[in-house]
């Protein structure tokens, strides 16, 4: 019981930092073990200060209540949610490399937009995409996720942004097939 409380964001109910960092090497592990991408979708909600300063910090905490319900009814029960910071959040997706994570990316903004959250109405959100590279490190993939959002804030916010490299281009460039494929 309190691993589970521990590995979960009291506010939210997304999995925490703290576990994402403990599940973060073993799915790598995992990933080039089977050959399979693995992408981080890193996004925020775009001028979240706004509506903590415009409407409370009760309407705040309720719109990433209800963008955690939202986010989770659009990706598969494969990939993971977890709250990265106060507005920032993180979807690992196993088995999916960048471009089919862009597409993710692009379901998540278009189903944040068209949603009308209690309180502020309309709300946006901007978001990075990286899948891992070879063999950098965990907290280089997610500095380089992390730049992509920044890519996607400074375009103009309610956007994604795609860093176009990872490891399915490079297992495609050596000739081998994925597992998924057999």
């Amino acid at each position: 019981m309190l691993e589970s409380i521990s590995a979960t964001d009291y506010l939210t109910g997304a999995w925490s930092r703290a576990h994402l960092d403990r599940v973060l090497e073993s799915e790598l592990d995992r990933s080039t073990a089977g050959r399979q991408p693995l992408s981080l979708i890193l996004f925020d909600i775009d001028h979240f200060k706004n509506i903590n300063d415009s409407h409370g910090h009760a309407v705040g905490d309720s719109v990433l209540r209800e963008l955690v319900q939202l986010v989770r009814s659009r990706v598969r029960a494969s990939d993971l949610l977890f709250r990265w910071g106060s507005e920032e959040f993180v979807v690992l997706a196993a088995s999916v490399g960048y471009r089919r994570a862009e597409g993710i990316a692009e379901k998540l903004r278009q189903a944040v937009a068209g949603h009308c959250f209690e309180g502020p109405g309309s709300v946006t959100i901007s978001l990075g995409v990286a899948e891992h590279d070879g063999d950098e490190d965990a907290k280089s993939w997610l500095r380089r996720t992390d730049e992509a959002l920044y890519e996607a804030k400074h375009a103009g916010r309610n956007r994604s942004a795609v860093a176009r490299r990872g490891n399915s281009d490079a297992w495609a460039a050596k000739g081998g097939t994925a597992a998924l494929h057999l």
